[in-house]
């Protein structure tokens, strides 16, 4: 217990907290040298990188996707379109859906990006065999599968007069 009363929690034992500040740490680490590469955001980046996996093709899917409001989103994309990395045309199927895609220079630009990433991820999994790695791979794919199960909890209002 801290001297003051509260409770402490080690935050090893939390897989959200250590999740969180890893994803800050890396999130961090990558923002300046993205922007002294090409100039763009870390969203920008992400964006560009989810076309070119052929996660998102439309700004709605890009906001769900990477979890962020929509007019964060449309900044992005008429930033990536203005810098020539985007593309938005009407889907032919259906009238009202505007489709994203990359254009040559943008898809020469997510190929380095995704080598920066791949580069990244090298460095951060070194400490694990590689038989470490797979195993640690399969479970994030297990956990994130689940994700949505977790997102579905809610706050209960008796949580707040109760320990730990």
């Amino acid at each position: 217990m801290a001297t003051d009363g509260r409770m402490k929690f080690d935050m090893r034992d939390q897989a959200f907290a250590m999740i969180s500040l890893i994803s800050n740490r890396l999130t961090a680490g990558a923002a300046s040298a993205l922007r002294e590469f090409a100039g763009l955001t870390v969203n920008e980046n992400r964006i560009m990188l989810f076309i070119h996996a052929g996660m998102v093709a439309t700004a709605a899917e890009a906001a769900r996707f990477i979890a962020i409001d929509q007019a964060a989103i449309s900044r992005s994309v008429q930033r990536l379109m203005e810098r020539g990395y985007v593309v938005a045309a009407p889907d032919q199927q259906h009238a009202k859906r505007i489709l994203l895609s990359l254009t040559d220079q943008g898809e020469r630009y997510a190929k380095a990006l995704w080598r920066f990433n791949k580069e990244r991820e090298d460095q951060v999994l070194a400490v694990l065999s590689a038989a470490e790695r797979v195993f640690f791979l399969d479970l994030l794919a297990r956990v994130m599968g689940n994700v949505d199960a977790a997102s579905a909890v809610r706050l209960e209002e008796e949580w707040k007069h109760q320990g730990s």
